[in-house]
């Protein structure tokens, strides 16, 4: 009996468990508890983001459509519906492949990141392995947008401390976080058991995708906030001290600019289903059907 309560009372209290577990990773991951100690400069080496940045930007692009779109084949009885008979197989299997490859791909860029930021301040700010915390289920959502908000701000805060806002960072990466977990809770299956559920798969295929792509989009500009930031420290160690800013060229701007509008449409689009829940419905028969 007692052994049955005190498994019962875990079972509970597990979601919150978990979470105190990735509170307390953080703090164990970093001083004063990680022994803030001087690299030796002899391995204090930088690992370029350079090929990692546009794999994992890639990655994520690939993973907003492809992870609600695995969903929706869950609760569709794995029955595409949409989709034309011949892109059943290989579209499934690409999104299968794109999800976990995004994983390591996530883990290796943050790995490199934080371990970059190491050798840059000179000291050990935070242990790299305290990104294998990142796919611990609950634990996560405190240590993703942290480490995140970490490798972000802390890249552009070493390269511009007077431009590295801490309150722009987190609202970044916070609307990021946001709605990549509104996506992932829209795609949690439904306890509503009703003959009528408010929302069909397909609506729910189109509130995912479009919170997950705006989330993806976000998340984009902070890997790429981090690359450009040590990127630019690395040539100033190597004597390139023209590359004393964070910034973009014109046409990134308007790149940068356009990409906001995107996740502003896919945010609208998504509210738009929300609240009509069946449009999607009536305009998917007569544009995705062959």
């Amino acid at each position: 009996m007692a052994n049955t309560s005190v498994a019962t009372f875990i079972a509970i209290w597990l979601p919150v468990e978990l979470l105190l577990f990735g509170i307390i990773a953080l703090f164990v991951t970093a001083p004063p508890i990680l022994r803030r100690k001087k690299l030796d400069p002899a391995r204090a080496q930088l690992k370029s983001l350079r090929i990692a940045s546009p794999i994992v930007n890639t990655l994520v692009l690939m993973a907003v459509v492809a992870k609600p779109y695995l969903e929706y084949l869950q609760k569709n009885n794995w029955d595409p519906g949409i989709l034309p008979s011949e892109l059943e197989l290989p579209i499934t299997a690409a999104s299968i492949i794109s999800v976990y490859a995004l994983l390591g791909a996530i883990l290796f860029f943050y790995f490199c990141a934080v371990r970059n930021i190491n050798v840059l301040s000179g000291e050990r700010l935070r242990s790299p392995y305290s990104v294998l915390f990142m796919i611990v289920p609950i634990s996560n959502l405190v240590v993703i947008p942290y480490l995140e908000y970490f490798a972000y701000q802390r890249s552009r805060a070493l390269l511009a401390p007077k431009h590295a806002s801490k309150i722009r960072a987190a609202l970044l990466v916070g609307s990021a976080f946001a709605l990549i977990a509104c996506s992932v809770a829209l795609g949690l299956p439904s306890e509503n058991t009703s003959d009528a559920p408010r929302y069909d798969p397909l609506a729910l295929l189109v509130l995912t995708v479009c919170t997950s792509g705006a989330g993806g989009i976000l998340t984009t500009r902070v890997i790429n906030g981090t690359f450009e930031a040590q990127e630019a420290l690395e040539r100033q160690r190597i004597g390139d001290f023209n590359a004393s800013a964070v910034g973009v060229s014109g046409r990134g701007r308007w790149f940068e600019l356009a990409k906001l509008y995107m996740v502003a449409l896919l945010v609208g689009v998504a509210l738009t289903t929300a609240i009509f829940p069946t449009l999607p419905s009536l305009i998917a028969p007569e544009y995705l059907r062959v």
